[in-house]
């Protein structure tokens, strides 16, 4: 399944781009901040494949926080892929965090398809549960497991990797500095 695109915005259409990647187009409905971005240029997309009996649908974002928060989203009874994405695309994460920890029902329903009650909802499904970089150690930590190391071996280096904000850096990191040890 994909979950990483890198190549060039070939074209946007209305709420989508279509990135381009050896002679591929990937039609990929994106954040705000990635659409703003010029075509032809080179970006990186996150993807979240959301499967469907009607088709698949590829969702882009600028970080795997941001498919993190989308998943959790959608999970939420009455949000659908477009309103998880209008939220993820209100603002930065860290702000998202303090909106749902603050209960801030009108900043939630001030974005397009987000009424009052699924506002209400959201904050009584989400408030004090979002914690990105948790979620992210525990997918550097269990990529390493499947690769044959400890628990030790990984808690040895963690210090060194912490601060990488890619999870892929992090791993590519992590690798390095376990090969020497």
């Amino acid at each position: 399944m994909i979950g990483y695109i890198k190549g060039y915005i070939k074209y946007k259409g209305r709420g989508y781009i279509v990135v381009g990647l050896n002679s591929v187009g990937y039609k990929v409905e994106v954040t705000r901040s990635i659409f703003l971005k010029d075509e032809q240029s080179e970006i990186e997309v996150f993807i979240y494949p959301d499967l469907t009996e009607r088709g698949t649908r590829l969702f882009g974002f600028d970080s795997p926080g941001e498919v993190f928060l989308f998943e959790k989203l959608k999970s939420i009874n009455g949000v659908g892929p477009r309103a998880a994405l209008n939220i993820v695309s209100s603002t930065d994460y860290d702000s998202l965090s303090d909106v749902f920890d603050r209960g801030d029902v009108s900043f939630l329903s001030s974005i397009p398809g987000i009424g009052k009650k699924t506002a209400e909802r959201i904050i009584f499904d989400l408030k004090g549960k979002i914690d990105i970089e948790e979620e992210i150690n525990k997918d550097i930590r269990d990529t390493l497991l499947k690769l044959g190391y400890s628990k030790k071996e990984i808690s040895s280096i963690y210090s060194k990797i912490k601060d990488i904000e890619s999870v892929e850096d992090a791993i590519k990191e992590a690798l390095k500095l376990l090969s020497k040890g």
